[in-house]
């Protein structure tokens, strides 16, 4: 064989070779996602994902698989929301949704959530005298707060810090440590 030969059948194995390449990352670029659309990331979610540590990587995955979609018709924008253990992961883009020309992530944001229990007798020292207490803990950490009868707390925040603190200040409240989901209170 002689060597012109040999380097038209090398070239056409390397132009096959990165084509097959070529091929296999644009399916993935796009994988899952509405039209196979890559994303378009304005400033400020560029900026907000800096600031809040979320990737591209976890944003997509929430444009591929959201678990909830809220529209906001008034600021032409959809709210996607997944879940990742015990946080959430927001992501606005520009509507409608599904996409169908481009996908715009417009902000990102993290809520973190926490659920545990206190004794059901301390219920009513957490919540305070018309609410005082709970309100006092939810304004100082804006906190979401839920506490329900039989002593089971709900929290969600924007930052975890936040979420720490209130839970704590719930908890030294309570007079006791952290109860785990699946342990029943203690009665004393």
């Amino acid at each position: 064989m002689n060597s012109s030969i040999a380097l038209a059948i090398l070239a056409i194995t390397v132009g096959v070779a990165c084509f097959v390449l070529l091929v296999r990352a644009r399916g993935r670029q796009g994988r899952d996602l509405p039209s196979g659309l890559p994303p378009r990331y304005s400033d400020h979610a560029k900026d907000r994902m800096c600031e809040r540590g979320i990737s591209a990587a976890q944003v997509e995955a929430v444009l591929a698989k959201p678990e909830r979609c809220i529209p906001d018709p008034l600021k032409n924008s959809v709210r996607l929301e997944r879940d990742f253990d015990d946080r959430t992961l927001k992501v606005w883009v520009v509507g409608p949704w599904p996409a169908t020309r481009e996908i715009v992530v417009k902000s990102t944001a993290w809520k973190y959530s926490a659920q545990f229990t206190v004794l059901s007798t301390a219920v009513g020292k957490v919540i305070g005298t018309r609410g005082t207490t709970i309100q006092g803990i939810r304004d100082r950490n804006g906190a979401h707060i839920v506490v329900k009868p039989d002593g089971t707390v709900r929290i969600s925040a924007g930052e975890l810090s936040s979420l720490a603190t209130a839970r704590q200040q719930i908890l030294a409240i309570a007079g006791r440590p952290p109860v785990s989901d699946n342990e029943q209170p203690r009665r004393r």
